[in-house]
């Protein structure tokens, strides 16, 4: 499955894409503030904390055009998800595809990264392998958290708000690269 198959308009069968946007000079922390509550997806690539490109999308997508994506390289690159996720597998696949330094997602309540380990990301995307990487962190999760609510720590509202954090979690862990969410204040 290509990365842009999740893009296609339907209505007209072309490619949605999200041309680069002039640079705005802004900071990652600076950017980070501005985007969290934004209602549509945005992504920036930074090196040295320099802001190198920048796009912004719809409300639950950003599809830059695939010529512009090898900038991602050694770039920390910041994306914030208007719907409170983590990262989607197109996300992962994206910063280990073109071999991005970091990926920061950010929310209003929470955001979430990962750091290209010092051995390089070393990941195989075949749909088998990481299937089973999914299949088996979502089997956990869903252990993990009836056993939480069976035993009154969590309630079945809650569930819900934990489980993508927990298989991100679990996901990354089968694959040896360090996750971290963090609850934004």
């Amino acid at each position: 499955m290509s990365f842009f198959e999740n893009f296609i308009d339907e209505g007209t069968n072309h490619l949605i894409v999200h041309h680069p946007l002039p640079n705005d000079g802004l900071k990652y922390g600076t950017v980070a503030k501005k985007i969290k509550t934004d209602v549509r997806e945005n992504l920036y690539f930074f090196k040295a904390n320099r802001q190198i490109r920048r796009f912004r999308g719809e409300t639950n997508y950003v599809n830059p055009p695939e010529n512009h994506l090898f900038e991602m390289k050694d770039c920390d690159v910041l994306h914030n998800h208007p719907n409170g996720s983590s990262f989607s597998i197109a996300d992962v696949e994206a910063i280990v595809r073109y071999n991005a330094l970091s990926l920061t997602v950010v929310s209003p309540e929470n955001s979430y990264s990962v750091e290209r380990p010092e051995t390089g990301w070393n990941i195989d995307f075949s749909e088998p392998l990481i299937g089973a990487y999914m299949e088996e962190a979502v089997s956990t999760t869903e252990t993990f958290l009836r056993k939480l609510e069976a035993q009154g720590e969590i309630f079945s509202s809650e569930k819900g708000q934990l489980e993508n954090h927990y298989i991100r979690s679990i996901f990354f862990q089968l694959l040896n690269i360090g996750y971290e969410k963090k609850v934004e204040i």
